[in-house]
This record gives C-alpha cells, structure tokens and sequence, in this order.
C-alpha cells in the first residue's frame, strides 16, 4: 500500500494555504491609508509648478501651521508632489486653508480620524482654477 495523500487533499491544503496568504498580504491595503502618512498631501494637475501657502487650524481656532510650499508637476499626478507631516493633533474637525501664488484660494473643515495609528491622510488638488479636498 502507498502513503501517499490523495490528490484531492494535497489540492485543498495548498488552495487553503494560498487563500491565506493572500488575505494576510492585503490586510494592511484596507485601511484608508498606511500607518505614518502625511496627514496632507498636494497634488498639483497643472503644467507648471506652484507656490502655495497652506494653513491649518484646529477647533479652538489655535493655527497649527502655516506652510509656504513649492509643489512641483511630476509625471504621475497621482503621487503627491508636496506633503505636511503630523500636523493633526488628534481626531476632530480641522480648518484648512490653501492660497496659490498667482492663483485661486480656498478652505475647508475636514473631519480628521485616526490620529492614534496615523493613518489617515487628506489630499489638496490644485488643478487650473480649482482647489479640492478629500
């Protein structure tokens, strides 16, 4: 007699064993963004590089920066072209502020979560004459 397993266990071993691996590997994709992002990203979809002065403030209206920034065009426009590090001191609503040389303005209140993992993370566009967050 022979010991070998029958092939339909060896079969279901290794699917098993590859399902898991596969959930373990994008485990950390679905959180909103990865531990240790910046809290502010700037990505600019205009054809030349831009100045732009961003404030923030939290609820007690204390500003927490005020940040002039060369954000430069880069091939990718997903990537962010310029950021602020750890600048939310804690899960609340922030005032944002952003004003392009030369260009538009505009603020926005953003509700901040997950400042105890730092993992989240907020975007400025800049395109043309517009200005949006997320």
């Amino acid at each position: 007699m022979s010991d070998r397993q029958p092939p339909t266990f060896v079969r279901r071993t290794v699917l098993a064993g590859a399902a898991t691996g596969l959930l373990g590997g994008i485990a950390g994709c679905l959180s909103a963004s990865p531990e240790g992002s910046p809290d502010l990203v700037l990505i600019n979809h205009n054809e030349n590089p831009v100045t732009a002065t961003v404030s923030v403030t939290n609820s007690n209206g204390e500003t927490l920066t005020s940040t002039e920034l060369e954000v430069p065009v880069v091939e990718r426009n997903t990537e962010p072209n310029a950021s602020i590090d750890d600048v939310f001191e804690s899960d609340g609503q922030y005032t944002v502020s952003v004003d392009v040389t030369d260009g538009p303005s505009a603020t926005e209140e953003l509700d901040v979560t997950g400042t105890d993992d730092d993992s989240d993370s907020h975007s400025i566009e800049l395109d043309g004459g517009e200005i949006t967050f997320s």
